[in-house]
């Protein structure tokens, strides 16, 4: 499945961190889908791109061809 068939989805809670943190959900997606660092973490996908000299970790749940964005945190390393 290319990143065509993958549909997008943010719980409440990643867009209220988005919005606080002042990151475009454009950054987020491009990190969940392109990232330089994936890690599994309690069943769900971190993703880490560099974002300015912290990283952006995107943590989503992949269900079929649906990505739910859970989270969106900055990081000063990749765990």
């Amino acid at each position: 499945m290319d990143n065509s068939d993958i549909k997008i989805e943010f719980t409440r809670h990643a867009l209220r961190k988005l919005n606080h943190r002042n990151i475009k959900r454009r950054d987020a997606i491009i990190t969940a889908l392109n990232p330089e660092n994936v890690v599994l973490e309690n069943n769900k996908f971190c993703a880490y791109k560099k974002h300015g000299k912290f990283y952006l970790k995107v943590v989503f749940r992949k269900l079929g061809n649906v990505l739910i964005i859970i989270a969106v945190h900055l990081a000063d390393k990749v765990k």
